[in-house]
């Protein structure tokens, strides 16, 4: 434990407990195991090191970040298969940048929808990501 983070590194569905131990100082004395938690361990939520822009109303020759070459891929370490699932060549293009960079180029108007995806793993301790960003063009 750091701080406010725990870190649990077991299976799915498996208890752990976790006893709070304090030093003592500034007239405390220490004390020990006074507080005992059980923790259930549950799938991880991957998300992606970079958050595309909200879906919503963007201006034509805008540029959605979806990844940058140095904030790519989810808090697991996969990488994200970015896709336009709806839209054409004439309103929006995925478009490679630097290293592992990609962006959405907002061309003209009408909707842009772009989904971005990665595999659960295979330990089954991470879910599958989907990310999907909407954007209707002006």
């Amino acid at each position: 434990m750091s701080g406010q983070t725990l870190l649990v590194n077991f299976a799915p569905g498996q208890t752990c407990a976790l006893t709070v131990d304090a030093a003592g100082g500034n007239g405390f004395l220490p004390s020990s195991r006074q507080v005992k938690y059980y923790v259930v361990a549950t799938k991880g939520n991957q998300l992606p090191l970079l958050a595309p822009r909200a879906s919503g109303k963007m201006g034509s020759g805008q540029v959605v970040h979806l990844q940058t070459a140095n904030r790519h891929g989810t808090n697991f370490g996969q990488p994200i298969k970015w896709k336009i699932t709806q839209g054409n060549e004439k309103s929006c293009v995925l478009a490679k940048g630097k290293g592992k960079a990609v962006n959405v180029q907002l061309k003209s108007r009408g909707t842009c929808t772009v989904v971005g995806t990665a595999p659960a793993d295979s330990a089954g301790k991470w879910l599958p990501l989907k990310v999907k960003r909407t954007y209707k063009i002006t």
